[in-house]
């Protein structure tokens, strides 16, 4: 895509975007569309992954409720929801990004009593 590198490394915490500098520098010949593109790409992943963080968060608290109320349908609602959201994470070998996250709420559903 890019004629010329533009080196991004470390802007706003990400790494190795599109190199692995430190700071932002590009040839003359490179036109601000481009970086205007990259940084473009660096908000809205910043964005997407507060998202994401934000829905976890919820899915945690709705099972972390679930336990307080010993209602095992909402806790097992949100285990489902957090096993379809990490789903994709599984498939791609990035189960790591959010073991913790299900272990929290494998110990949800440990906690409540589930009719049978």
């Amino acid at each position: 895509m890019f004629k010329n590198r533009v080196q991004i490394g470390r802007l706003g915490g990400v790494d190795g975007l599109v190199g692995n500098a430190g700071n932002l520098e590009f040839d003359a010949q490179v036109n601000r569309k481009q970086v205007v593109i990259v940084l473009m790409y660096v908000c809205i992943s910043k964005w997407i992954e507060s998202l994401s963080a934000a829905a976890v968060s919820k899915f945690l608290r709705a099972a972390s409720h679930g336990v307080q109320l010993d209602e095992s349908w909402i806790v097992m609602s949100a285990a489902a929801y957090m096993w379809n959201y990490g789903n994709h994470l599984m498939a791609q070998k990035r189960q790591h990004e959010i073991v913790n996250s299900l272990q929290s709420v494998l110990d949800a559903v440990k906690a409540v009593e589930i009719p049978r």
